[in-house]
């Protein structure tokens, strides 16, 4: 019979395959190659009946808020990583995704902030003068308020269309 430090090594080497993350995986092995008193075998061997899998698709969902799982048909799974934005144009995006998602969660003074972008970019929806006096009576002459408006109502028609910033970017490049 092998030792119980080269078990412990076969035992680490198994989860190797399995998808979740270095931390989760550290954290099932360290639990479940405890040794007994003895030290001639580790937890898991004490067990009557063993399926790795199982145990740590058990182990994810117990500890799924800890690790950020998200359940999918086969069990939990860490979610595909997002590439955080990093250019102006993907910033933009990353709100406007987040604005059509859960617009509650945008600040409106928030959007202010994009409008010379927006406007430098010609990424801004085109406002008629009807527009600009609808505004101006909302706002009076709060600047501010109306280009957090005008940016506002850009995102509305950029939902509407079902298309983003990157999108109309490269049609802009095109024309």
């Amino acid at each position: 019979m092998k030792s119980i430090e080269m078990r412990s090594a076969d035992f680490k080497r198994e989860l190797e395959p399995f998808s979740f993350s270095p931390q989760m995986k550290k954290e099932f092995y360290d639990y479940w190659s405890e040794p007994n008193k003895s030290n001639t075998k580790m937890r898991y061997e004490q067990e009557k009946t063993w399926d790795l899998g199982r145990r740590l698709n058990r182990w994810a969902m117990n500890n799924k808020d800890r690790h950020n799982l998200q359940k999918t048909d086969t069990g939990y799974r860490e979610p595909k990583l997002i590439k955080e934005p990093t250019t102006e144009l993907e910033k933009l995006d990353h709100l406007l995704k987040q604005y059509q998602t859960k617009f509650e969660s945008v600040k409106f003074e928030e959007m202010g902030k994009w409008y010379d972008f927006m406007k430098g970019q010609k990424l801004l929806r085109n406002f008629s003068k009807e527009d600009i006096q609808i505004l101006r009576d909302a706002y009076g002459e709060d600047n501010y308020k109306c280009r957090c408006g005008c940016v506002m109502l850009t995102f509305d028609f950029m939902t509407n269309i079902g298309k983003d910033f990157t999108w109309l970017n490269q049609l802009i490049i095109r024309l």
